[in-house]
């Protein structure tokens, strides 16, 4: 598996501060500091740790979503998809699971939970504060999904049933996940963690197909034969109570509701929790703590429905104390610790061809292996063009399609090895794409496909103008957020881990300009999106009637 490896987490995994790692990793109860771990170096120490320890299961907590985002794509850059998860905080500060407003963010709790916990994913990656939040998270893990296959006997009527109390959303067709639609023998359905929405087609109270379907035209792209199902959200299932598999009864009735717990409570004992710089777990812990609290004070004085703190966070002292029961690796920059990596920053390029191709011929007269890693293979191009003299690149010098957050420079390794990223040579934001779509909107799949002046469809209000990308802070966080402008000169603010949320505008022509843009909330934009229902309702039916003919004509 060595071979198959990225080439960053290849040289940190070719060091003896890495074997040294592997076979002394702190025992339940301890925390061991790893230094030298500059740039995203922590993450390429735990690719290769993943690597050599298969069933080792790890948790990396960060600072701030941004943070975690960046995280989760280096290790899907470092492993490859479906090797870590993120379980992310509520979008809702003072609600609990059932009533955050994001179903999105709800569904992805429950498939990261799932999916760690079942042993499908080594890797989780968390904030701090989700890693504080209590949720009413199920015991009993094989409850949570209800597998459907074909040729089972399951009424449409039972599979609806249990589609409504797994907390699925009846729609006239299924536009993202978390919907359901009967129409006539079928159900179309989009579950958290599938790969994609489904179709299962009945004969009587027989499944007779299922297949997956493009949520954005609706037609078929394969068949499968079978589908798994998850609940909406924590609290919606059937509950722990029950002790028959969903899958042989589907209409199970709701459980009783279980405490709320922290993920921590759930995670085996020998769980590595993994940070990277930062404060310990009671610092980062407290400003949660006492903004749950103003918040409770606030409404108890105005009257208003508010839960207790110690309902959805854990307190920091208990938070520090789940914390401990777990084996922890912490990873900083400075030379610390054991063991220590010989690594330190890449020099910065700061745009300048000449200083680039000056820092390669010196790499390759000293014999190190350097690699810049790259967004696409459309920048790799670009860049072996700029480095190469004589139409070669220098010796030693891989141009790498698979880009992480920060590069760095290893001594310590069988050879020196650079990792260099584009995004720091250029000076300029790595672009996160997000690799699952959970709507059926044609969304934005990375913020390059954006100008400034860039007419853009926000799903709930409209056409307006990308103005630019503005960071704001929100309960002490620092966001980054893209800047909409409408009618009357309104502002929208999207963070980017939203960026589903908005598509750019397309004309007849690519020089079309729409004929005005929406106001917020605007009353124009939700007529027009009625509209377009109405129309799509109309045509699912006049489909509908064609296959009931064709079902009917004998032959």
């Amino acid at each position: 598996m060595e071979a198959e490896l990225h080439p960053a987490a290849k040289a940190v995994l070719d060091t003896g501060a890495l074997r040294t790692l592997s076979r002394d990793l702190p025992a339940p109860g301890t925390t061991r500091t790893v230094g030298g771990a500059p740039g995203s170096l922590p993450l390429a120490a735990l690719a290769a740790l993943a690597t050599l320890l298969p069933h080792r299961r790890w948790v990396v907590a960060a600072s701030s979503p941004g943070e975690a985002g960046e995280h989760l794509s280096d290790l899907e850059t470092l492993l490859g998809p479906g090797a870590a998860v993120h379980y992310p905080q509520r979008e809702d500060f003072g609600t609990d699971d059932g009533d955050d407003s994001r179903i999105e963010t709800r569904g992805r709790r429950v498939e990261a939970f799932e999916s760690f916990l079942g042993s499908r994913a080594p890797i989780l990656v968390a904030t701090r504060r989700a890693l504080q939040e209590l949720a009413p998270l199920p015991r009993d893990l094989a409850a949570l999904r209800f597998t459907v296959t074909t040729g089972q006997v399951l009424r449409p009527g039972a599979l609806a049933d249990a589609l409504e109390k797994r907390g699925f959303e009846r729609a006239p067709m299924v536009e993202q996940a978390g919907q359901y639609a009967v129409r006539g023998g079928l159900i179309d359905l989009f579950s958290f963690g599938a790969a994609g929405p489904a179709r299962v087609e009945f004969w009587d109270d027989d499944v007779e197909s299922i297949r997956f379907f493009d949520i954005l035209d609706q037609r078929s792209t394969g068949d499968t034969g079978r589908i798994d199902i998850l609940p909406v959200s924590f609290g919606a299932g059937p509950g722990e109570s029950s002790r028959t598999s969903p899958a042989q009864s589907p209409d199970l009735p709701r459980g009783t509701p279980t405490a709320p717990s922290s993920l921590l409570d759930r995670l085996a004992r020998g769980t590595v929790l993994v940070r990277i710089g930062g404060g310990g777990w009671t610092e980062e812990a407290t400003p949660v703590w006492r903004r749950a609290e103003s918040r409770y004070r606030d409404a108890a004085r105005w009257g208003s429905p508010a839960r207790r703190p110690g309902r959805l966070f854990l307190a920091p002292e208990a938070l520090a104390g789940r914390a401990r029961l777990h084996p922890q690796l912490v990873f900083v920059e400075e030379h610390v610790g054991d063991p220590v990596f010989q690594a330190r920053r890449p020099p910065p390029i700061e745009r300048d061809t000449r200083r680039l191709r000056s820092f390669l011929a010196g790499a390759a007269a000293s014999g190190a292996e350097t690699h810049i890693l790259c967004d696409n293979e459309g920048q790799a191009a670009r860049l072996e063009e700029l480095v190469a003299v004589r139409d070669r690149v220098p010796a030693g010098c891989h141009l790498v399609v698979g880009s992480i957050s920060g590069g760095f420079r290893l001594a310590s390794a069988t050879a020196p090895v650079n990792v260099l990223t584009d995004h720091e040579i250029f000076r300029r934001g790595r672009k996160l794409r997000r690799r699952k779509r959970f709507r059926g909107a044609a969304s934005l799949e990375s913020l390059a496909q954006l100008s400034p002046g860039d007419y853009v469809v926000h799903m709930e209000h409209g056409i307006g103008r990308f103005r630019g990308l503005e960071r704001v802070t929100i309960g002490g966080e620092s966001i980054e957020s893209l800047v909409i402008v409408y009618d009357g000169d309104e502002i929208l603010r999207v963070p980017v881990d939203l960026l589903d949320q908005v598509e750019r505008w397309v004309g007849t022509h690519p020089d079309d300009a729409p004929a005005r843009l929406h106001r917020i909330g605007g009353k124009r934009w939700k007529t027009l999106k009625r509209k377009t229902q109405a129309a799509i309702n109309r045509m699912t039916a006049e489909l509908l009637e064609l296959y009931a003919a064709g079902r009917a004509r004998p032959g």
